[in-house]
């Protein structure tokens, strides 16, 4: 009995069409290409893979490396017949093991890299209209919390505040921005743009310089699309736990945007630029991450430094000059610090 088949000789992943001869109790593999033929004692087949109900069944010899694909019932029933293992369960053995250890741990080196790198390169290609819909999600989770300050002095004075600094920074168009009244010390940018303030920020720095050096900060992960690329690694890190049975919810994880060590030094680097460029003190940030580094027992401070890590190495690292404009005058000043009331 000769049936065609295919053989993997383990060596690499493509198959070889062979013929195969059942033979004096022995399998007899020959190569089309006329190779020396394999010999397989029946009393040492295994099946390796397969359905043994199905005409599909994978065979393996006990010491070999090779795997050879039947599709032929008959012939399969032959070998069983005559003493073939292959009704026995598949037993996986340390070579097989290693193959699939090896198989996951590439699967995960890959998919790391997806989660680190792919974002990055999609977020320039994610349209506008998508990254409002994002910023509406997230903002509409903030917002049962905390309501809008909406003091017009103060609004006012930001908003000349953030065109000066987006200007200076490079940004097409004026960056949106608004007050929220929580104690938070804290500002982040959402996808598309739009830097959410809040109170307790406001309410921690101690002058308008600090202020600003932080909203600096923020333009710089709009300037580099940090927020969105987030969203994306976020909604792949989303699918992989899915994948695993782990569920997942991006809306709720968004809520608390926090950037890789890499994004929070282009950014401060960003700031210190844009605050030059703009003609204003730029030392605020610097002593803005000292402020915090003695604040650490302040119940509000941590939500701030859990998104800004090793905040003491970057608070010797952003130490400036105290030279410069002040951000805003001391009437603009008051008007911010009243937005959410004196």
């Amino acid at each position: 009995m000769i049936v065609p088949a295919r053989f993997f000789d383990g060596q690499t992943a493509v198959p070889h069409g062979v013929s195969v001869e059942f033979r004096n109790n022995d399998l007899i593999i020959r190569d089309a290409e006329g190779a020396a033929d394999i010999v397989w004692p029946v009393a040492a087949v295994r099946r390796s893979d397969g359905d043994i109900t199905g005409r599909t069944v994978g065979l393996r010899c006990k010491g070999e490396t090779g795997r050879l694909v039947l599709q032929d019932a008959t012939l399969v029933a032959a070998l069983r017949e005559a003493g073939a293992a292959i009704d026995a369960p598949v037993k996986w053995g340390s070579r097989r093991w290693t193959a699939l250890a090896a198989g996951l741990c590439a699967s995960v080196a890959i998919a790391a890299a997806m989660v680190d790198q792919l974002p990055g390169l999609l977020a320039p290609l994610v349209p506008q209209r998508v990254e409002r819909a994002w910023s509406a999600q997230i903002e509409g989770i903030l917002s049962v919390s905390a309501n809008v300050c909406e003091g017009p002095e103060g609004d006012e004075a930001l908003r000349r505040l953030f065109g000066r600094l987006g200007t200076a920074a490079g940004l097409r168009s004026p960056p949106d921005f608004e007050v929220l009244n929580t104690g938070l010390v804290n500002a982040f940018t959402l996808p598309g743009g739009r830097v959410l303030v809040l109170r307790g920020l406001i309410d921690t720095a101690q002058d308008p310089d600090e202020l600003a050096g932080v909203l600096a900060h923020e333009l710089g992960h709009v300037k580099h699309r940090d927020p969105t690329r987030e969203m994306l690694r976020r909604m792949a890190l989303n699918m992989i736990a899915r994948s695993l049975g782990w569920g997942g919810d991006v809306a709720s994880t968004m809520a608390a945007l926090s950037y890789g060590r890499r994004a929070e030094a282009a950014a401060d680097a960003s700031a210190v630029k844009t605050l030059h460029a703009a003609g204003l003190r730029a030392d605020g940030l610097g002593r803005f991450f000292a402020l915090l580094l003695k604040r650490t027992d302040d119940p509000g401070v941590p939500a701030f430094l859990s998104d800004h890590p090793t905040t003491s190495d970057r608070a010797v690292r952003l130490q400036q000059p105290a030279t410069g404009q002040s951000a805003l005058t001391a009437d603009e000043w008051r008007g911010v610090r009243n937005m959410c009331g004196p």
